[in-house]
């Protein structure tokens, strides 16, 4: 399955994470993880284990990234910080953000 920025942006989000949170998690630097969301590639470009890792990391909180979107399992934990991007609503399944 191809992985979008915009997927990546959202499910990030969805975990209620920075972008050093996920990179922390993943094991990967922050620029990396802002090049993925960046990406306006039909897949973003990374080797396979570091995207694995963010993957995995952000499936254990929750957020699992579809052939459709995005999809959250769980709420926001209450000390998510409150978010506003460019059209991302939280609904559940979510469409890619396409910019």
């Amino acid at each position: 399955m191809a992985i979008t920025g915009s997927q990546m942006h959202a499910a990030r989000v969805y975990a209620g994470w920075s972008r050093r949170e996920l990179a922390a998690r993943a094991h990967v630097n922050r620029e990396t993880v802002a090049v993925w969301e960046r990406s306006s590639d039909s897949a973003v470009r990374t080797t396979y284990a570091c995207l694995n890792r963010a993957v995995t990391a952000l499936a254990a909180a929750g957020v699992t990234i579809t052939e459709d979107g995005v999809v959250r399992r769980n709420a926001l934990p209450k000390s998510a910080p409150p978010f506003t991007a460019r059209r991302l609503h939280y609904e559940q399944p979510v469409s890619p953000v396409r910019e």
